[in-house]
């Protein structure tokens, strides 16, 4: 059995660091794909700017459905509910753009990933687990948060 450690939803092992939930694997960098990791605190989404368009975008599409909705014209209803679920459907991802989460940013030659502590993140428990990623696996990891 391979060799790793855990925090909430972040695995690190002697191949590499990946984010896992309900047992499966949703993000893996391999370890020798890494240039840099740094641990940061920030917004949830991979592309922040296009997801807050998109959201605006749906937002905008929901208040169209509610605008005949408020003039009570109801022969497009089924049309108007599907415009307000839209909508909502906008506002959840500007909410989840905006929302604070605190995960590792892994920089690779092609892209940068984000590696989410899912959970409630406690200080001393995280820097420990850094400070063992470091020491046993040989991972350098940046931060200018003040984890404890």
């Amino acid at each position: 059995m391979e060799e790793k450690i855990i925090y909430l939803s972040v695995h690190i092992s002697p191949k590499g660091i990946s984010e896992v939930h309900g047992g499966r694997t949703v993000v893996f960098v391999s370890k020798p794909d890494i240039q840099g990791i740094k641990l940061a605190i920030g917004s949830g989404a991979e592309r922040p700017v296009l997801q807050v368009v998109f959201g605006f975008i749906l937002a905008a599409v929901g208040a169209c459905g509610l605008i005949p909705l408020w003039s009570g014209n109801m022969t497009l209803f089924r049309y108007e509910i599907g415009f307000v679920f839209f909508g909502l459907l906008g506002v959840w991802l500007i909410w989840e753009t905006l929302r604070k989460h605190t995960f590792l940013l892994v920089s690779t030659r092609a892209d940068k990933r984000k590696l989410f502590f899912k959970g409630a993140v406690e200080p001393k428990q995280l820097e420990e687990f850094l400070r063992t990623a470091e020491t046993k696996f040989g991972y350098v990891i940046s931060s200018n948060l003040r984890v404890s």
